[in-house]
C-alpha cells in the first residue's frame, strides 16, 4: 500500500543512538531510560526525572549559571534547577530516569542536531556538561500569541547525547526545501534549526469555534526534520476535563476531577498528590 504522507515516518529508535550495553529504553506508553555511567561521565536531568541509581552516584543540584537558570525558568518553560549525577568512582555506575508523566523518550545526537528547537516541556536530560538551552524570539506577534511556544523558541545545543520526551504516537517529517506542512500547534514537539516556524489563521469562525482547531494552526517549512506527538499532555488534560461534572452531580464527579487534576499535573510537571487519587 502506498504511503499517504510521503515524508511522514513513525519514529524509530536509531540502534546507534544508544550504545549497546550502555543505554536501554524500557516500556512503551511510559518509558524509562536506563544507562551506564563510566568513570568521569555525567548526566543532567530535569528535577523529578530521577528513578534510581547504584550507590556510587550522588546527586548534585545547580542552575548551570544564573543566566542559564533564569533563562530556562522564565523563557524556556523549564525548571530553574537541574539535577546532576557524575560518576566520580573508578567503576561503572548505573542510573535510570523517566519523564514526569506518560511519555516516549527520544534520544537526540546533538553533534548532528545541535541548535534544534524543542517544545518548552520536552527537555528531559543531557549527557556531559557542555549542553545548554538558549532562546531566540519568535519572528512576529502572531507566532508569539498563537504558536504555542510563547515569546521565545527554545534551542537545544550540545555535542553529546540529549533526551526529549513526547506523548502518544511519535512521528517525524523530513521536509524538502520549501515544502510546507500544516500541523496542530500542540502536536509540534521539536524541529531542526533549518525549519521555518509560523502560524496561519484557520480561516473560518465555524472551524475555529466548532471544529476544535482553535484560532490558528502551525505551518512548518523545510528543509529539515520535524518531530510530532499525537497526544500532547494539554490535549489529554482537556479531554479528561470534558468529563468533569459540576459540583452536586453524581459520584463520577470526583473521578472526573481526579483525572483532570492528574492530567494537569502531568502537563505541568508537578507531582501527583494523594488528594488527586
Amino acid at each position: 500500500m502506498a504511503k499517504i504522507f510521503d515524508h511522514l515516518e513513525p519514529y524509530v529508535l536509531d540502534a546507534e543512538a544508544l550504545p549497546a550495553g550502555e543505554m536501554q529504553l524500557k516500556g512503551t506508553f511510559a518509558q524509562q531510560l536506563e544507562m551506564v555511567l563510566k568513570p568521569g561521565e555525567s548526566i543532567s536531568m530535569e528535577p523529578g526525572a530521577f528513578v534510581m541509581c547504584t550507590r556510587g552516584l550522588k546527586p548534585d543540584v545547580d542552575i548551570g549559571g544564573a543566566t542559564q537558570g533564569l533563562t530556562r525558568l522564565c523563557c524556556a518553560g523549564e525548571s530553574l534547577f537541574r539535577l546532576n549525577y557524575t560518576n566520580n568512582t573508578g567503576e561503572n555506575q548505573q542510573i535510570a530516569l523517566a519523564p514526569p508523566g506518560p511519555g516516549t523518550i527520544i534520544p537526540i545526537d546533538l553533534s548532528k542536531y545541535s541548535g534544534m528547537v524543542i517544545r518548552g516541556e520536552a527537555f528531559l536530560a543531557a549527557m556531559g556538561k557542555d549542553w545548554k538551552l538558549k532562546i531566540r524570539p519568535v519572528k512576529n506577534v502572531g507566532t508569539m500569541c498563537f504558536g504555542g511556544q510563547g515569546i521565545f523558541l527554545n534551542e537545544f545545543y550540545g555535542s553529546g547525547m540529549g533526551f526529549i520526551s513526547g506523548v502518544g504516537y511519535i512521528s517525524t517529517l523530513d521536509l524538502a526545501v520549501g515544502e510546507k506542512m500544516t500541523i496542530d500547534t500542540e502536536v509540534l514537539l521539536a524541529f531542526e534549526k533549518t525549519v521555518d516556524f509560523d502560524v496561519e489563521y484557520v480561516g473560518s469562525m465555524l472551524a475555529c469555534c466548532c471544529g476544535g482547531l482553535g484560532v490558528t494552526n502551525t505551518v512548518v517549512t523545510g528543509p529539515g526534520k520535524v518531530w510530532l506527538q499525537s497526544l500532547p499532555l494539554e490535549k489529554l488534560a482537556k479531554t479528561l476535563q470534558r468529563y468533569q461534572i459540576s459540583q452536586g452531580g453524581n459520584s463520577n464527579s470526583n473521578t472526573a476531577q481526579s483525572g483532570a487534576d492528574i492530567a494537569g499535573a502531568f502537563a505541568g510537571g508537578a507531582p501527583i498528590t494523594a488528594e488527586m487519587i
